[in-house]
């Protein structure tokens, strides 16, 4: 186990390190909460800026006690979908100078709105049948730019007891919710923040219609 009193030594590319965790029961949603499972972030402290906006955070997903399955999905879900939702600042990450270097690089648009690393549609892996029930684990990152409304077209969510097809996060925080997948069709998920939107964030997810 890691502790504030060890000395690590550094990570270096392509060596591998496992980590394991103790995890409380209370690190999982409450009983009586409706979704039986939640994210958190994962991600690098040495140095948060820099290694955020190199892409090094990840998602880990707890499952309320009783309710995983032995491959540590979650009973009763059909699909998880983790997106995450960030203004990528290129000035702030250890790769900044070879970007500069590499000709192929617009370095006059250091910042990039992102899902997942994508924009502009791109995101992959975003599709499911309808009638599953699909849950979403959404997080922002970044810094006071990271402020994102989340919004699905053409299906609804579940959270807290409340339907809806836009919730709100701040930077570091993440929310879960359950889609209800009755509307087949490509539909159109994007931050409804102007700046963002205006510069690509926006995914597409795609429900397809149910066997015959």
């Amino acid at each position: 186990l890691w502790s504030i009193n060890s000395l690590l030594p550094a990570i270096v590319p392509t060596r591998v390190v496992v980590y394991s965790w103790k995890v409380p029961e209370d690190a999982g949603p409450a009983p009586a909460d409706e979704q039986s499972s939640r994210m958190y972030f994962y991600r690098s402290t040495v140095s948060v800026p820099r290694h955020e906006n190199v892409g090094l955070a990840g998602p880990i997903i707890v499952t309320r006690k009783g309710d995983a399955n032995p491959d540590g999905t979650t009973k009763g879900v059909d699909r998880d979908i983790v997106t995450v939702f960030q203004v990528y600042n290129e000035n702030e990450t250890p790769a900044n100078f070879a970007n500069l270097a590499d000709a192929r690089i617009n370095t006059t648009e250091l910042f990039r709105s992102v899902i997942n690393g994508y924009s502009w549609c791109s995101v992959p892996k975003l599709e499911m049948v309808a009638g599953e029930k699909v849950r979403w684990h959404i997080g922002g990152l970044g810094s006071e730019e990271g402020l994102h409304n989340f919004h699905w077209h053409g299906n609804l969510l579940r959270r807290h007891g409340m339907v809806a097809d836009q919730f709100q996060a701040v930077p570091g925080s993440t929310l879960t919710a359950d889609m209800l997948t009755d509307n087949p069709g490509a539909w159109m998920f994007h931050c409804h923040v102007n700046e963002h939107l205006d510069k690509g964030m926006i995914a597409v997810f795609t429900v397809k219609p149910p066997p015959a």
